[in-house]
């Protein structure tokens, strides 16, 4: 974990969105997350996938239904910060 913040300078590079939060206020969560920081990646975990469309079009960068595994997650936030880094670079 320190290592990761070391490289990002303690910035915030990705947000996971509760779906219970995501069902109710996603829209308002995830357009402020990216007003604030269009380079944070979002994540949303949902119970259900009838909620997948709706937070991409509201700006989510992943999606995930739950219950998720383990290695899901990592290879979905592994994801995010490899386009992180390739925006940042190109």
């Amino acid at each position: 974990m320190f290592e990761q913040s070391k490289r990002t300078s303690g910035k915030v590079v990705t947000v996971f969105v509760d779906g219970k939060i995501a069902a109710n206020r996603s829209a308002m969560l995830i357009i402020k997350v990216k007003r604030i920081n269009s380079n944070i990646k979002t994540m949303v975990l949902a119970e259900d996938e009838s909620d997948k469309t709706r937070v991409l079009e509201y700006g989510a960068n992943e999606f995930a239904p739950k219950p998720i595994s383990a290695e899901t997650v990592v290879d979905k936030v592994y994801s995010l910060l490899l386009t992180r880094r390739s925006n940042s670079i190109g």
